[in-house]
């Protein structure tokens, strides 16, 4: 995590009244998504078992964090636990294999793309880059709880967030879409008029 994460998670917690939790874990191109699903799958069960009744949990993430929270959603329900109340995702990269080309990189100014898909492979390891945990574009979506999708229109993954909307609407989840335009990549997490915007956008979704 960053320092604009770390203002990010305090802004939530005292905005919606929420306990965050950001956990650290294993990284591209060092680490492969197979230790990080092995840390979430303890860390997440057990604060599944430790929940009150009138307790909630929302998972978030925002880029390489956001595509990972939408593939481990899916991945819950074949390791038989339940899913969060709601999913809220920042640019989340869904289809790391970038397999819709061409991708626009001279609107972006945070990714390029011969970058993401070496990264991408690293994040992969063994697996295929087009496998639901980590290209999350091509998972089921059914059972998967209210999800709410920031993008900008002028990032690189914009055109393949769409298509990922567009399937989980089709797959029944009761998604919405927020587009920032002429935004850039998860431009939420940064100090301007849009980025509040989109904090309302947030709030609404927890009221």
């Amino acid at each position: 995590m960053n320092y604009q994460h770390h203002l990010f998670c305090l802004a939530i917690s005292k905005k919606l009244d929420a306990y965050v939790i950001a956990p650290v874990y294993p990284l591209a191109p060092k680490h492969s998504c197979d230790e990080t699903f092995d840390l979430m799958d303890d860390l997440y069960g057990s604060l599944i078992s430790k929940m009150g009744k009138d307790q909630t949990i929302s998972l978030m993430g925002d880029s390489a964090g956001g595509g990972f929270v939408l593939s481990f959603c899916q991945y819950l329900k074949a390791i038989d636990l339940p899913q969060p109340n709601n999913i809220v995702v920042y640019s989340p990269w869904v289809d790391i294999a970038l397999s819709n080309p061409p991708y626009d990189n001279d609107s972006d100014p945070i990714l390029g793309e011969i970058g993401l898909r070496e990264i991408g492979k690293s994040w992969a390891g063994e697996l295929d880059t087009h496998d639901y945990r980590v290209s999350s574009l091509f998972g089921d979506n059914t059972d998967l709880p209210r999800t709410l999708t920031f993008a900008g229109d002028n990032e690189i993954f914009y055109k393949d967030i769409l298509k990922y909307h567009e399937k989980l609407k089709e797959d029944g989840v009761d998604a919405r879409l927020i587009v920032g335009e002429g935004m850039f990549h998860i431009y939420p997490l940064f100090p301007s008029p849009e980025a509040w915007a989109a904090f309302k956008e947030l709030k609404k979704e927890f009221e």
